[in-house]
């Protein structure tokens, strides 16, 4: 009986079984598929602790199973948030593109700016390589993408180009990558009159 259920879960979510075999643990009886995104975190976030090399395996095998689930959103918001967090932050947009590109390919798309917008609020600093990143990796997205980067980091990345090639900075004092800064304006304050009193003349 194992061996039909276990055939027949391959056969139907083959990219649930493919996560599953990684080292992913999850609560007795809790899978991908029926996991809370906090349960996701934990789980992604021991699986690339204990595991580093596999960081981008377990991002793109855990973004293809939550592709198409009810609540995929939250789940991708949760997995980007764990490898932002478990990862050195040279890497993070690295690996949140790449498993932005796999929800992609596996029919949802609208998983990059998701994902894209929880790991810039988890590494404000990799903000502007997030945008890039995540936009070259689902360049159908890259105005969402951008939107909502910006709006996680606080309104500080300014993203300028033209067609497909776009530049992303931000006003981030840690952000040493050397591109350009776009400073936000800061509005003037408008001065008060002060009350006039008429005087009798002397």
């Amino acid at each position: 009986m194992k061996i039909i259920i276990v055939a027949l879960a391959l056969l139907v979510a083959p990219q649930i079984a493919s996560a599953q075999a990684l080292p992913i643990s999850f609560p007795q009886g809790v899978t991908i598929a029926n996991a809370t995104p906090q349960q996701l975190a934990d789980a992604v976030s021991a699986a690339i602790t204990a595991n580093p090399g596999n960081a981008q395996a377990i991002a793109t095998a855990v973004a293809k199973a939550i592709a198409a689930l009810p609540n995929a959103r939250a789940l991708a918001t949760a997995l980007a948030t764990a490898v932002s967090s478990s990862v050195p932050a040279n890497q993070v947009a690295t690996i949140v593109a790449a498993a932005a590109a796999a929800a992609a390919d596996a029919g949802n798309a609208g998983l990059a700016s998701t994902m894209a917008a929880a790991a810039a609020a988890t590494a404000p600093s990799q903000a502007a390589a997030i945008t890039s990143a995540v936009s070259v990796s689902v360049p159908t997205e890259a105005s969402n993408i951008a939107s909502a980067v910006s709006s996680s980091a606080g309104g500080n990345t300014t993203t300028t180009g033209f067609g497909n090639n776009t530049q992303n900075t931000t006003q981030n004092p840690a952000n040493f990558s050397g591109g350009q800064s776009t400073p936000t304006p800061t509005p003037t304050p408008t001065p008060t009159p002060t009350p006039q009193t008429n005087s009798p003349a002397r």
